[in-house]
């Protein structure tokens, strides 16, 4: 007899033991859970600088050129015309940026890219982007840049870049983001110029202008910090 009421009172101590263990865990993870949103909104509402990578695709659709120079041969050439061409080029970039407001963002770009057939560069623009919603939600934007590119053949000249485009934001974290951008953009460059006679480049001291514009479509994917 004794026994037996040893035994339930062990019993009895033991599913104590467990319901109080069950209740320090129900408990432990009630406070825990919310601590991720927590972090998020305060990540959300303090961390105004921004930053990231962005790589694309994209395809030279449009050109107009007007080239004027000298040849070996001492002739002058003087060549211009216009019309759809396709080029398949590749795009990096390096950002940073700041949040002026929940829906704005302002941000620098530096990196790499071509537009046409051996018209390769290295862009530094400025970027102004508009987000729909709230931070931390699927996000609609638009965008629009302007900015220089550094031709590391033509040391004394550079071309013009100007983009606009658009794309979804993807939260990937509270503090990372993926965009699909989709974008449209026209560089005026200079492009080095092949001497008909010689099929060689033809010296800066030859050429008159060396002019072309270029639009070409692209799409890209950007982590943002």
């Amino acid at each position: 007899m004794a026994s037996t009421v040893g035994t339930i009172r062990n019993l009895r101590s033991y599913m104590n033991f467990e319901g109080m263990k069950k209740t320090i865990i129900t408990l432990t993870a009630a406070l825990l859970l919310p601590l991720p949103q927590l972090f998020c909104k305060i990540h959300f509402k303090t961390s105004n600088f921004t930053y990231g990578f962005e790589w694309g695709y994209s395809e030279t659709i449009f050109r107009y050129y007007d080239y004027n120079f000298i040849t070996h041969e001492g002739d002058r050439l003087h060549d211009t015309g216009k019309g759809t061409v396709f080029h398949s080029n590749g795009q990096f970039f390096l950002k940073a940026g700041y949040d002026l407001t929940e829906h704005f963002n302002l941000s620098a770009q530096a990196g790499y890219e071509g537009l046409y057939k051996n018209n390769r560069f290295y862009p530094l623009s400025i970027r102004g982007t508009y987000l729909t919603g709230k931070k931390g939600k699927n996000r609609y934007f638009t965008f629009a840049e302007a900015g220089i590119g550094l031709d590391n053949k033509l040391a004394d000249s550079h071309n013009d870049i100007y983009k606009c485009g658009w794309g979804l934001r993807l939260p990937l974290d509270c503090k990372t983001d993926m965009d699909i951008i989709f974008a449209l953009q026209a560089g005026y460059s200079h492009p080095e110029l092949t001497d008909p006679d010689t099929l060689e480049p033809v010296n800066q001291d030859k050429i008159g202008s060396s002019d072309a514009w270029f639009v070409s479509a692209s799409v890209g994917i950007a982590i943002n910090f």
